[in-house]
C-alpha cells in the first residue's frame, strides 16, 4: 500500500525515525549468515560456493563461452543493443578525459613522478536477483577497462535473470570472463579464491544486503568500490509538477531493494494522490514500493498499492477496462518495456511531454549526469 503522512503533529517526524530504523532490524542477522559464509568459503573453497549457490539460487556456478555471449546479444532487440553501445562509447569517452595520467620528471635528487597503472584484476557484481541491470555493467566494466585493468572477471546470479542484456552489455564493455554466481558466495569466492572463480584485487558493482554486508566484510583482503543501498530518494515537489516523472524518479530507487526509501515531499495534496496513482499503475516492480509519501496541507489518507487500486484484480470495478485504456493513453509516451526504443530512458534522447502534462520540471530532478571523485580513481 502506497501511505501519505500529513506532516503534523509530529507524524513526519515518526516517519523520518522509521525510515532511519529501517535496515537497523535486519543487520545483525544479515551480519551473522553473511560471517558464516564467507568463513565456509574460505576454509572450503569451490564446495562450500557450490553448496550455497544450489541452496539459494537453485544452480551450480558455471563460467559462460563467448558463444553463450554472443547468442544473447543476438536475441536482443537491435535498438536495445545500440543504445548500450552508445552508452558505452560515451561512458569510455568521459572515463578517458578524466584517467591519471603517469609524470615522471628528473631533478638535482633524482627522479620523481607518479606511475598509473591498472590493477591486474577486478571483480565486477551485477545483480540479478530481482531484476537485470545491464547498465551497472557498463557503468563499472567500461571505466575498469580505461584504467588498463588486465582482466575483468563479472559475476552475476544464475537466475532467470541471467538476462541477454546483460550477457550483451558484458560484450560490449570488454569482460575477459563472466560466471554465474551470485550473492554473498560469489564475494566471498572474489575475495579468497575458489576453484575456478579467481581472487581479485577489487570488488565494484552494486547489490542487495547479503552483498553489500559481505564487501564490507571482504574489504582488507581486498579494495571495494562502496557499500552501496539502501537506496534513497526525496522528490520534493509543488502541485504544478509532473506527476508521471515524480513518480518514475521514485521508482527509479524503490526497484532496488525491499528496504529503499522512496519519498515524495509535496505540499499539494491532489498531486500526491497523483502520483500515488503512478505508482500503484506499476505492478511490474519486483517487491511493490515500500516508499512513502509525505505531503503539507490540509487532510491526509493513502494511496492505491498494487493490490487495492481500483481495476486490479479481485477488486470490483465495472470501468476497469475504459480506466486501463485511458491510463495507457495518458502514459502512453513513457518508454516501458513494450515500447522498446521509445525516446527517452534506457534508449536515450529527450523525453518529450504531452500537451496535457506540460508543467514546470520537479524541483528536485533525477540527476542525468554522471559525478566523478577525482581523489579516488577506481581501478588506480
Amino acid at each position: 500500500m502506497i501511505e501519505i503522512t500529513k506532516a503534523a503533529a509530529g507524524a513526519e517526524r515518526e516517519l523520518a525515525e522509521a525510515l532511519r530504523r529501517r535496515k537497523g532490524a535486519v543487520n545483525e542477522k544479515i551480519s551473522q549468515t553473511v560471517a558464516a559464509i564467507m568463513a565456509d568459503v574460505r576454509e572450503n573453497g569451490y564446495q562450500a560456493v557450490k553448496k550455497y549457490s544450489l541452496e539459494l539460487d537453485g544452480a551450480e556456478p558455471r563460467e559462460l563461452s563467448r558463444a553463450e555471449l554472443e547468442a544473447a546479444r543476438d536475441r536482443c532487440d537491435a535498438k536495445l543493443v545500440a543504445a548500450m553501445e552508445r552508452s558505452a562509447a560515451n561512458i569510455r569517452a568521459y572515463q578517458e578525459k578524466l584517467l591519471p595520467q603517469t609524470k615522471v620528471w628528473e631533478t638535482e635528487a633524482g627522479t620523481l613522478g607518479q606511475l598509473v597503472r591498472g590493477l591486474t584484476r577486478v571483480g565486477v557484481y551485477v545483480p540479478g536477483g530481482a531484476a537485470a541491470y545491464p547498465s551497472s555493467l557498463l557503468m563499472t566494466a567500461v571505466p575498469a577497462r580505461v584504467a588498463g585493468v588486465e582482466e575483468i572477471v563479472l559475476v552475476t546470479p544464475p537466475t532467470k535473470n541471467l538476462s541477454d542484456a546483460v550477457m550483451a552489455a558484458a560484450l560490449i564493455a570488454g569482460v575477459d570472463r563472466v560466471i554465474a554466481v551470485g550473492g554473498a558466495q560469489a564475494v566471498a569466492a572474489l575475495t579468497y579464491g575458489a576453484g575456478f572463480i579467481p581472487r581479485v584485487d577489487k570488488l565494484v558493482g552494486p547489490g542487495n544486503a547479503f552483498v553489500a554486508a559481505a564487501k564490507r566484510m571482504a574489504f582488507g583482503e581486498l579494495d571495494i568500490d562502496m557499500v552501496a543501498g539502501p537506496s534513497e530518494v526525496l522528490v520534493i515537489a509543488d502541485g504544478t509538477a509532473n506527476p508521471v516523472w515524480a513518480a518514475a524518479d521514485l521508482l527509479s530507487q524503490a526497484e532496488h531493494d525491499p528496504l529503499a526509501a522512496a519519498v515524495l515531499v509535496t505540499d499539494s495534496e491532489p498531486f500526491a494522490r497523483a502520483v500515488a496513482e503512478e505508482l500503484g499503475d506499476h505492478r511490474a516492480l519486483p517487491h511493490g514500493l515500500r516508499g512513502s509519501h509525505r505531503l503539507r496541507g490540509p487532510g491526509a489518507g493513502r494511496g492505491y498499492g498494487q493490490r487495492d487500486r481500483p481495476g486490479a484484480p479481485g477488486n470490483s470495478d465495472g470501468g476497469a477496462g475504459k480506466a486501463a485504456a485511458e491510463d495507457q493513453k495518458r502514459r502512453g509516451h513513457l518508454p516501458g518495456p513494450e515500447q522498446p526504443g521509445a525516446p527517452g530512458g534506457l534508449y536515450g534522447g529527450p523525453q518529450p511531454r504531452p500537451a496535457h502534462l506540460r508543467h514546470r520540471p520537479l524541483l528536485l530532478p533525477t540527476v542525468r549526469g554522471q559525478l566523478f571523485e577525482a581523489d579516488e580513481p577506481h581501478f588506480l
